[in-house]
């Protein structure tokens, strides 16, 4: 069958709207997964602050330093670049000066001290005394400073008691009291922190394995990501502190070079068994997004000087130089990530189409029952008509020979009227779509509603029966609804109009409405019912099966006066179909 002009420039105009339909559809699809990637990204970032404790120290510059000897005379002594005095002498006391730099508030003074007499005066009020006996080993001390001290003058007196003449002075250093805590925190969130992540990852994998069982859709493949992440979470455990909390043998169990290459393995083998299409182009798509927020983060890091930028060039220069286990182990953990992550959506998107299609199964049934009711109602009609119609011929007769040509004529009238009232039984040859006008012309009968239906298409479409089913009883539905808030009977109408157009299934249908039609944000109508959690999902349904066809679903209204039409694609072999 040719085309005619009219048809080519409907499928002109469809292609157009399509195109920009799947090119807002693209850029909706990688503006969600560069967020999604950038809010792991986020969570990263910030769990990464409590896996690094930045220790802030600052060193006492000393202004002024000088030696008493025993007989009482002063003497200047250098300080060398680290803040101390080399070269002590046995008995003398060594006197060191200078003000307090800005520290971190929770401030302490740390040093280091063997034998001898050590104090510390903080504007002139003793802040630490003590005697080191000679022999006793060197001993780390510190000392809390008040919240003020930043800018006071600090003097340290110093009386060496031993014997070794290449001995220093202590070298004080200001740091935060929570430094040792801190440290201690740091360590265990940077192994905690991503052995909760592969924690999560494990549970999330036999949660959707148990989900694949529950639907009835076995996926062992699962399992492989499971014994993965739980790979990776011994691993980073007993490489913490696992020896203090576990036995050795599972220590060195774990520790053995074949569990560094096992996740790594079995997550290629989990990618290998789910090589299907879908999951690997939505794989790439989140790779590249990675690679790019990746790549963003690098710059601003090597611009800002911070920590982020220096640990991937440490991985790189580690990676020249032939250590390839670090590289291996973040491998692993994207791949992991990203694995997890691609199947969670997967299996989202399979329950959803399952949830759809048992909406679509429900729909047809009952599209069944009212197709059943509609043709036993118009069995009824007819066999009424027939029982009658003997009655009718009698009547007819008596006024033929009776010469009552007027009466006859309106007798007649009478029943033609009659006739027309009588439901519609056939409007096309294809057996779903003409059930499905049959059911709404009942329905619209039921609701003195006037009901045209106009469906020119082949017996076979290239169009699933769910698919089309989904799309015409809401539409319908909507129809109905709309003519059921006109008060006048005479002005409710629904008129319907299917035709084959070019390369497209045409659908368009028009009714009347009265108020005001409630629109989201993107123009798309609002479900009037008062549970709108439950419903407003025929709108959504009917864009979804437009799309699937290469279609848009155009909805516009005016001068009181609904109208909706969309164009489904048809297969080659549809095309060719007669009608």
């Amino acid at each position: 069958m040719l085309e005619t002009g009219g048809g080519r420039m409907f499928a002109n105009v469809w292609n157009g709207q399509r195109e920009k339909a799947m090119k807002r559809k693209n850029i909706s699809l990688w503006m969600g997964i560069l967020a999604f990637v950038l809010i792991c990204a986020g969570i990263a970032g910030f769990l990464f602050t409590f896996t690094y404790f930045r220790q802030t120290q600052s060193y006492i510059v000393w202004n002024e330093a000088y030696r008493i000897g025993e007989d009482g005379v002063k003497t200047p002594c250098p300080v060398d670049a680290y803040g101390s005095v080399e070269g002590l002498d046995s008995g003398d006391t060594y006197v060191l000066s200078a003000r307090l730099p800005q520290g971190p508030a929770d401030g302490k003074l740390v040093f280091l001290s063997s034998a001898g007499e050590v104090a510390f005066e903080l504007d002139g009020r003793e802040l630490y005394s003590e005697r080191i006996a000679p022999g006793s080993p060197a001993a780390s001390v510190e000392i809390d400073l008040p919240e003020d001290y930043a800018g006071k003058p600090l003097a340290m007196r110093y009386r060496f008691l031993g014997t070794d003449e290449e001995y220093m002075t202590p070298v004080p250093f200001i740091t935060s009291v929570w430094i040792e805590d801190g440290q201690a925190y740091a360590y265990a969130n940077y192994y905690g922190i991503r052995a909760g992540i592969y924690g999560c990852v494990f549970v999330a994998a036999c949660g959707l394995f148990l989900f694949s069982l529950f639907m009835r859709k076995k996926d062992f493949s699962l399992l492989l990501l499971a014994a993965a992440a739980l790979a990776m979470l011994f691993c980073r455990m007993t490489e913490g502190m696992g020896i203090i909390f576990l036995p050795e043998g599972m220590v060195s169990v774990f520790h053995h070079p074949f569990f560094e290459f096992l996740p790594a393995i079995l997550i290629v083998v989990y990618l290998w068994l789910n090589r299907k299409y879908g999951m690997w182009r939505y794989f790439g798509r989140l790779s590249l997004c990675a690679a790019a927020v990746l790549a963003a983060a690098f710059v601003i890091s090597l611009a800002c000087g911070s920590y982020f930028a220096f640990y991937i060039n440490m991985k790189f220069e580690d990676l020249a130089a032939g250590y390839y286990s670090g590289l291996i182990y973040w491998l692993t953990a994207y791949l992991l990530v990203v694995s997890i992550a691609v199947s969670v959506f997967c299996a989202v998107r399979a329950a959803a189409r399952e949830q759809a299609g048992r909406q679509a199964l429900a729909m047809k049934n009952e599209l069944i029952s009212r197709s059943y009711r509609a043709i036993e109602r118009s069995a009824r009609e007819n066999a009424a008509m027939r029982h009658e119609i003997k009655n009718h011929l009698a009547a007819m007769n008596f006024l033929y020979r009776e010469g009552d040509v007027e009466g006859l004529g309106n007798y007649l009238k009478d029943l033609n009227g009659q006739e027309a009232g009588m439901m519609r039984t056939r409007f096309t040859g294809n057996f779903l779509l003409n059930a499905i006008l049959q059911s709404y012309a009942a329905r619209a009968a039921e609701g003195s509603i006037r009901f045209e239906a106009v469906a020119a298409v082949p017996q076979k479409l290239g169009i699933a029966d769910s698919d089309l089913s989904s799309l015409l009883m809401n539409m319908l539905d909507n129809a109905v609804r709309g003519c059921e808030t006109v008060i006048d009977p005479a002005k409710r109408y629904i008129c319907l109009n299917i035709s084959k157009k070019g390369n497209y299934l045409a659908i368009r249908c028009e009714n009347p409405y009265a108020g005001e039609v409630k629109s989201d944000r993107r123009g798309k109508p609002l479900t009037d019912k008062a549970d709108a959690a439950a419903h407003g999902y025929g709108m959504r349904l009917m864009e979804e099966t437009a799309k699937k066809y290469g279609g848009v679903l155009d909805i516009s209204s005016s001068g009181g006066v609904f109208r909706l039409q969309t164009a489904l694609r048809l297969t080659e072999k549809e095309k060719l179909s007669e009608v």
